[in-house]
């Protein structure tokens, strides 16, 4: 067993790219999911996007498996869908835990 957990095959290394300049944007931009975020937790919310593709066991397995060939590909939906919930929730958690501290804030 390698690193990687690999037994017996080769391990599949991806890149992951990060465009900093447009998460940094669509921190300022009403209405983007990053509005109202810090660079910082934008950047966290997209780590969590990422980390779903990278390291969630069923949408490996499922990522490996329809890459085969001869297998069918997944639709954007169906391979961004727990992702995006994750990452959705994420800003969410984030959201709620700025608007009590500003309630706290308040009192």
């Amino acid at each position: 067993m390698d690193v990687c957990g690999s037994v017996g095959r080769k391990s599949t290394w991806e890149q992951i790219t990060f465009y900093v300049e447009t998460i940094k944007q669509s921190t300022t931009i009403k209405g983007l999911e990053n509005y109202g975020l810090s660079f910082s937790e934008a950047m966290g919310a997209e780590g969590v996007h990422e980390s779903v593709h990278a390291a969630d066991p069923v949408e490996v397995n499922r990522d490996i498996r329809s890459s085969q060939p001869g297998q069918k590909k997944l639709s954007e939906f169906i391979y961004e869908r727990k992702a995006r919930l994750m990452e959705a929730k994420f800003r969410e958690e984030l959201k709620k835990n700025k608007d009590n501290q500003n309630e706290k804030r308040k009192l």
